[in-house]
């Protein structure tokens, strides 16, 4: 994980073909409170209900999902002869429904021709984070930089998905979409 991988520069509405919309909406914060130290967070959802809505809307506002993520940490480096040591912790977690909308044209995923294998399949990545939805992850690391001659750092990281994560996402994205389909004929 790197910090700031859900950054508000990913603010963007996308329009496809069929005018099919999908907002992102983040909130960040960076935080200074002693020398050498940073706090950072980063809130950030497609889809999110209010009460009201839940209230006035029944069945159709509950068969809409929240879908927002977090990410958060900290990081820090000691200045020691020549270097730095340096070291931080960082959360995240995504909710099952985080990127995805009611269609697959304005989910926030990215496709791409694999043009290394020279092959006519798509390679498919989540927008943003890059383990996708319905994920919490924990990093921790430590080390000593030196300048630009030299670093070394020892890391853990922890990563728990769910049935709606990575590639099994974008399998679900497919299924959602003929579903949707399927009830909008007459």
């Amino acid at each position: 994980m790197q910090p700031g991988v859900v950054t508000p520069t990913m603010m963007k509405n996308i329009e496809k073909i069929e005018s099919r919309v999908g907002s992102y909406f983040a909130a960040s914060f960076d935080y200074n409170p002693w020398k050498n130290m940073r706090l950072y967070g980063i809130l950030a959802f497609n889809q999110f209900q209010l009460p009201f809505e839940r209230k006035n809307f029944g069945d159709a506002a509950a068969s809409i999902p929240d879908s927002l993520g977090f990410q958060g940490g900290f990081e820090t480096s000691l200045p020691y002869k020549a270097g730095y040591f340096v070291g931080g912790i960082e959360g995240v977690y995504t909710s099952p429904w985080f990127y995805f909308t009611e269609s697959k044209e304005s989910s926030f995923y990215s496709k791409r021709l694999d043009l290394i294998k020279n092959t006519s399949k798509n390679i498919n990545s989540w927008v943003g984070f890059p383990f996708g939805p319905d994920t919490i992850a924990g990093n921790f690391y430590f080390g000593y930089e030196k300048g630009g001659d030299w670093s070394a750092k020892v890391s853990y990281r922890f990563l728990a998905q769910g049935e709606m994560s990575g590639e099994k996402g974008f399998k679900f994205l497919k299924i959602l979409v003929f579903i949707l389909q399927t009830q909008k004929k007459p």
